[in-house]
């Protein structure tokens, strides 16, 4: 993810896109102990990554093992049929646009097409 972070904070469109944003994105993987999942704060247009549980999340995603997880970071997933069909499970779904503009910047940056 520390790529992901590197690259959001030095496109523009990734700041036009959450500079009013207070955001703090657990990633939870259940086969793997709480210091390893991982964590996206999104302040105002500035991205930082991290490990471990951070303070309050806004929204978090639960994934059932570290390979899905690792899927979606390749883009090998369908967000939307992983969503639906429980393999992530997202809290609040309200919010679940917020990792879905995220990731669809990212990819689109890269070159690829973000599947939903």
């Amino acid at each position: 993810m520390d790529f992901i972070i590197l690259l959001a904070n030095n496109e523009v469109e990734f700041y036009t896109e959450f500079e009013v944003a207070d955001e703090r994105i657990l990633f939870a993987v259940s086969d793997l102990p709480e210091k390893e999942w991982s964590w996206i704060r999104i302040k105002h247009g500035e991205f930082s990554v991290g490990r471990g549980m951070i303070e309050d999340p806004t929204l978090r995603l639960d994934f059932k093992d570290k390979s899905f997880l690792m899927r979606l970071l390749n883009q090998d997933v369908n967000i939307r049929r992983a969503v639906l069909t429980g393999r992530i499970k997202v809290k609040p779904l309200g919010k679940a646009r917020v990792i879905a503009n995220f990731f669809g910047l990212y990819m689109n940056k890269i070159g690829l097409k973000l599947e939903f």
